[in-house]
C-alpha cells in the first residue's frame, strides 16, 4: 500500500515534469527507433547471468519540450526469450543560453521472473541541470527509485561534443560517476539474484534455488547490509558516436563501468559474504528515424 501510494505521488508530480527531450526542434515530431544492449548494468552492477535486450521504441516529442515515451526490452538470452521489461516514460526538457535542465517520470514494468539488478522498481523519477562551458559540458543529476523503499540517486557528469563531416557524425566521450543509496537491492538478492539462487528458480515470487543445494531464500533470510547508505556506487567512462542523415540516426555507445563499495550480503544467520564487483565492459547500438 504505502509503494503504490508513492507511485500515485510520483504519477501526479510528474504531469508536471516532463522530461529530457532526446533532440531539440523547432518542430514536434515522433521517433521509432530499435536499440540492442548486450547486457543490462545498473551502476555499474550486473547479474551474474548476462541480459541482454533488444528493445524497440516509440516517442513523441512536442516542440514546447514535452514528450512521451513508450518501450518494451525482449531478453535474448537462450532460454530466455521474453519480454522482461517496459517502460513508459513523460518528460519536459528546457534551456536557457548555455544552461539546460528538465525532468523525467518513468514506470517501470519488470517481468516477474527478471534477474535485472533494479528489477525490484516500478518508477523513476529524475531532474538534470547542466552548463554548456564550449570547451565541455558538466551536468549533474538526481532520481527517486521506488521499490519497496525510497532510494536517492545522483549523479555528476563532464562532456565533451565533437562535431564532423558538417555535423553529420557526434561524438561525445564522457566521465560519468554515480551515487545513491540501494533498498531496491534487498529484494533483488532475495528473489531475484542468480548468485543466491545459483541460476535456478530466479524471479519474484520464487526465490528457490538450484535443486543440487543451493541456497534458498524461501527458507533463509536474504538481507543486504546498510543499504540506506548514500556512497558512490561506479564511475563510467562511455563514447556517445552518432551518425545523422536526414532523418536517419545511428547510434553506437560503448562503456567502461568500474563499481565501487560492494555491498555485504548475509543469508539467515551462519552465512555472510561480500558481493563480487568486477569493472564491465557493455554497449548498446540502435537505430532510429525521425518523423515529422
Amino acid at each position: 500500500m504505502k509503494k503504490t501510494s508513492l507511485f500515485i505521488l510520483f504519477v501526479l508530480v510528474g504531469a508536471q515534469l516532463f522530461a529530457q527531450a532526446e533532440e531539440k526542434s523547432d518542430l514536434s515530431f515522433a521517433k521509432l527507433s530499435i536499440n540492442y544492449t548486450n547486457d543490462y548494468v545498473f551502476m555499474g552492477r550486473t547479474d551474474s547471468l548476462k541480459a541482454p535486450y533488444l528493445t524497440p521504441s516509440l516517442a513523441y516529442f512536442h516542440k514546447s519540450g514535452l514528450f512521451a515515451k513508450g518501450s518494451f526490452s525482449y531478453l535474448t538470452s537462450s532460454g530466455q526469450n521474453r519480454i522482461d521489461l517496459s517502460v513508459l516514460s513523460m518528460g519536459y526538457d528546457a534551456d536557457a543560453k548555455n544552461f539546460y535542465g528538465g525532468g523525467s517520470l518513468s514506470a517501470y514494468f519488470f517481468n516477474q521472473d527478471s534477474y535485472a539488478v533494479p528489477s525490484a522498481m516500478v518508477g523513476f523519477l529524475n531532474g538534470y541541470l547542466g552548463y554548456d562551458f564550449k570547451f565541455f559540458e558538466l551536468a549533474t543529476d538526481a532520481s527517486l527509485g521506488l521499490s519497496d523503499e525510497l532510494d536517492v540517486f545522483a549523479g555528476i557528469e563532464v562532456l565533451r561534443t565533437f562535431y564532423i563531416f558538417k555535423n553529420h557524425i557526434l561524438v561525445s566521450p564522457s566521465i560519468y560517476i554515480n551515487a545513491g543509496s540501494q533498498n531496491y537491492y534487498n529484494e533483488y538478492y532475495s528473489t531475484r539474484s542468480s548468485q543466491i539462487t545459483q541460476g535456478g528458480g530466479y524471479g519474484k515470487g520464487s526465490g528457490k534455488g538450484n535443486q543440487g543445494g543451493g541456497v534458498t531464500s524461501q527458507t533463509s533470510q536474504v538481507k543486504v547490509e546498510e543499504v540506506s547508505k548514500f556512497q558512490v556506487l561506479d564511475y563510467e567512462f562511455s563514447m556517445n558516436i552518432t551518425f545523422k542523415s536526414g532523418p536517419l540516426r545511428l547510434v553506437f555507445i560503448p562503456i567502461y563501468a568500474i563499481p565501487v563499495n560492494a555491498s555485504t550480503v548475509k543469508v539467515g544467520e551462519d552465512i555472510v559474504f561480500e558481493e563480487i564487483l568486477d569493472n564491465v565492459f557493455y554497449w548498446s547500438a540502435g537505430v532510429g528515424y525521425i518523423f515529422k
